[in-house]
């Protein structure tokens, strides 16, 4: 199995390749396990041979994977590709939050600006806004859920 980056942050690794091990190469045989970190790979999953480099994939990024094998007959190798295979890694990625900015007197409209560095939990994504001096707001916290729309739009 190939893995190359092709959106998102830069991966100094580049392209990386998996190779299984014999015990995968059966015919009509389903195959069914769980990858993870790549630099552990080859040592954890039996059904894995190598990973060069055996780096791990970036947070934030999005990548191809291409499944390729060649038959006993020697024909021409077939391959399936996978594109649009985001990675987040084993935590949530910090969003950028512009606006509105700190020590802001904000009026009855305003400006909420903010970047997601990877794809959302579908109603994960919300806006707390929380009183933390002034008058009394028996109110606070406030939460502002966003929509699904908003969040797969990544």
């Amino acid at each position: 199995m190939i893995i190359s980056r092709t959106d998102g942050l830069p991966d100094p690794a580049g392209v990386r390749v998996i190779t299984f091990a014999s015990t995968v190469e059966e015919q009509n045989v389903w195959h069914n396990f769980s990858m993870n970190a790549l630099s552990l790979l080859s040592d954890t999953v039996p059904q894995v041979a190598s990973v060069v480099p055996d780096d791990d994939m970036i947070d934030g990024t999005q990548y191809r994977f291409t499944f390729e094998y060649q038959d006993f007959g020697l024909n021409p190798v077939s391959s399936t590709v996978k594109n649009l295979i985001y990675y987040s890694g084993l935590g949530t990625l910090l969003p950028t939050f512009v606006l509105p900015a700190s020590g802001t007197y904000l009026g009855s409209y305003f400006a909420v600006d903010f970047t997601l560095p990877e794809p959302a939990l579908p109603s994960s994504l919300f806006l707390l806004f929380e009183r933390t001096g002034g008058l009394p707001d028996p109110d606070s916290p406030h939460k502002v859920t966003f929509g699904e729309a908003l969040v797969s739009a990544w």
